[in-house]
């Protein structure tokens, strides 16, 4: 069976139903969420292979090892612009959940 949410590393908000490009990701025990995100530079491909609660199977991916995204925070009642580099697992995790924005499940 498909995975539970619980100890899932980040989630698209169309993986419950929203068609909303809204992502959430784990990072040092902290759930940041990214509205509109979008990759934006990207370095150092590696082979992975992922999991994802939308799917039964293991599949193999390239990824990017350093990304940088641009993205919208909600502060102050509105949403501000970001960009911001990754590197390693996060950057792995986001790249997962950017797909899914774009319909794309691996």
């Amino acid at each position: 069976t498909m995975g539970s949410i619980e100890g899932c590393a980040c989630l698209a908000a169309n993986q419950i139903g929203s068609t909303k490009a809204v992502i959430a990701y784990e990072e040092n025990g902290r759930v940041h969420v990214m509205y509109n995100p979008k990759l934006v530079a990207y370095m150092q491909p590696f082979p992975a292979v992922e999991s994802c609660l939308s799917l039964e199977e293991q599949s193999p991916v390239q990824r990017f090892n350093l990304i940088r995204v641009s993205y919208q925070v909600l502060a102050d009642g509105k949403l501000q612009n970001r960009t911001k580099k990754f590197s390693g697992w996060t950057a792995e995790i986001i790249q997962h959940a950017i797909d899914h924005t774009k319909g794309v499940l691996v």
